[in-house]
């Protein structure tokens, strides 16, 4: 069993529990205040307005772009030897993220240094996290099954781009699961997957270190020590966290938080369906496919999507986004030395004569969408150069957008 486990059991502090009820939906949910953070210099063309929490890996502030006067989440990781240290994460998480645009994955936007940062602009998504959704802002700290259902739709779909596209998370789990805008705001918001900083792609050498959360662990992961299936991983984690939206609890609970019985649990893939809450065959049967032990036995992604609880209710043209969005995946191959040095700088003292240098991709995505084009307009999501997507799929795929709470990425409307 990997120390990540024992570690983790020594300094776990969250968990939902139904002993601490969440605030009454009835009406839109208040955000937490932001925290306030002393100015920070080097910020080039973003101003500051608050910070949005400290994770892991370094502080996340709200700032608004003055080029555009779009909201962005800027994370700001320390330089020095923090970079260097974390430098191969760091590496995967600009390069992994910056080569995903979907309506379900949080966007890159920039990357830059300031003097005491390296710092990742990305899309803001107001909504908050679906872990504080649940924990403060639901009574039973769950989402009914239909609701549940088209949050699990929402996340398999942006997973399933980013497996396309080589690229496994490695960490999901509920907080790493962002919301678009708040409930009670109108539309339900649109699920947004962030957080890449543990992602591996396939091009690079088999997962084998135990990284993520130990709660959304896979068996496999938790073993240590050997080669594993990180995409297949990645689908346990969707496994605990469709259990944890249906029923408000995590699957592979124990009576003490240091008890090896959580690990005995998830690596035996042993969890109760509490009876108390009504839950459909269908949604068991792939609860049932997704929590296996041996990762060769658990439904693959492209089964999911066809399974009839995922079916049930799926938009038209939900189908055909992946698709579309794959015809214009950015590439970021010419970028790769310059976001190289960028980081390499950044691992090392600041110089007194040091120029900020940053990288901006949302030209790349601008390019991508023009080749895939030919260079023509894409009007109103016109077809692509494949032909898959024609007038009639276009409207569908817009009243896809529209049902997830989702608009079109705003470099798809170029002239």
């Amino acid at each position: 069993m990997s120390t990540i486990l024992r570690q983790w059991w020594q300094n776990k502090t969250m968990e939902l529990t139904p002993s601490s009820p969440g605030t009454s939906t009835s009406g839109p949910p208040t955000p937490p205040p932001l925290e306030y953070i002393p100015p920070i210099p080097g910020l080039l063309h973003y101003r500051q307005m608050g910070g949005l929490g400290t994770g892991a890996f370094g502080r996340v502030i709200l700032a608004r772009d003055t080029r555009d006067n779009a909201l962005v989440a800027i994370k700001l990781l320390p330089r020095g030897d923090f970079i260097a240290t974390f430098k191969t994460y760091v590496m995967r998480e600009i390069m992994h993220q910056g080569s995903l645009w979907h309506p379900h994955v949080v966007a890159l936007r920039e990357v830059f240094t300031t003097p005491q940062y390296l710092a990742i602009a990305m899309e803001y998504a107001a909504g908050g996290d679906l872990f504080r959704h649940l924990r403060h802002e639901r009574p039973a700290q769950r989402l009914p099954e239909a609701e549940a259902r088209r949050v699990f739709q929402q996340l398999v779909i942006g997973l399933d781009y980013c497996h396309t596209r080589g690229v496994a998370n490695r960490d999901l789990k509920l907080e790493n699961l962002l919301l678009s805008t708040p409930y009670g705001n109108g539309a339900a918001p649109s699920l947004k997957i962030c957080d890449f900083g543990y992602s591996k792609h396939e091009l690079n050498s088999s997962a084998k270190t135990g990284v993520g959360t130990p709660i959304y662990m896979a068996p496999e992961v938790i073993y240590g020590g050997s080669k594993y299936n990180a995409k297949l991983a990645d689908l346990w984690s969707v496994g605990v966290i469709l259990y944890t939206m249906l029923f408000g609890q995590y699957p592979f609970a124990a009576a003490q938080p240091n008890d090896c019985e959580y690990a005995r649990k998830i690596i035996k893939a042993e969890y109760d369906v509490p009876p108390s809450v009504p839950a459909s065959a269908d949604v068991l049967d792939l609860l049932a496919r997704l929590l296996v032990a041996d990762p060769r036995q658990r439904i693959p992604i492209a089964e999911i999507m066809q399974h009839p609880w995922f079916l049930r209710d799926l938009p038209l043209g939900a189908a055909d986004m992946n698709r579309f969005y794959l015809d214009r995946a950015p590439v970021l191959h010419p970028l790769e030395k310059d976001i190289e040095q960028m980081v390499d700088v950044a691992s090392g003292p600041v110089s007194a004569q040091e120029a900020p240098l940053a990288c901006s991709f949302d030209g790349v995505r601008l390019l991508s969408i023009q080749m895939s084009q030919g260079g023509a307009s894409l009007g109103m999501l016109g077809s692509s150069q494949h032909g898959y997507l024609s007038s009639t799929s276009s409207a569908r795929m817009q009243s896809t957008l529209g049902y997830y709470g989702a608009q079109p990425n705003a470099s798809l409307m170029v002239p």
